[in-house]
C-alpha cells in the first residue's frame, strides 16, 4: 500500500491508503508544465491529470471529480503533483502553452 495525501487550497490535508502498483502506473503519466508566476518567473510543475488521480480514490473519489478539493497530491514522501482539472481554464491555457513549446521544439 502507498499513502495517498491529498492538499486543500485552504491548507487541509487529506490522507489515505492506495494499492501501489495502481499509484505507480499513475506517477508514470504525469506531465511537466512550465508556467509563469505572478511575479514574472518562470517554474516547472509536475502535473497529474485529476480523473487519475480520482481513479485511485475509490469510494471517495467524488472529492476530485465532483468537489475539486485538492491542488495537489503526494505519495508517501515523493515529489507533490498540481492536479489538472480538465474544466477549468487556467489549466486548459497551461496545457496549450506547454503543447506549444513542445512543437516548436
Amino acid at each position: 500500500m502507498t499513502h495517498l495525501r491529498g492538499f486543500h487550497r485552504d491548507g487541509t490535508t487529506f490522507g489515505m491508503d492506495v494499492d501501489a502498483r495502481r499509484a505507480n502506473a499513475v506517477m508514470k503519466k504525469a506531465e511537466r508544465i512550465t508556467r509563469t508566476t505572478e511575479f514574472g518567473t518562470e517554474r516547472t510543475e509536475t502535473c497529474l491529470r485529476a480523473p487519475l488521480v480520482a481513479s485511485l480514490m475509490g469510494q471517495v473519489a467524488w472529492l476530485i471529480t465532483e468537489y475539486h478539493a485538492f491542488t495537489h497530491v503526494q505519495f508517501d514522501d515523493s515529489v507533490k503533483y498540481r492536479v489538472i482539472y480538465p474544466e477549468t481554464d487556467e489549466m486548459n491555457q497551461l496545457l496549450r502553452k506547454a503543447l506549444e513549446s513542445r512543437m516548436s521544439e
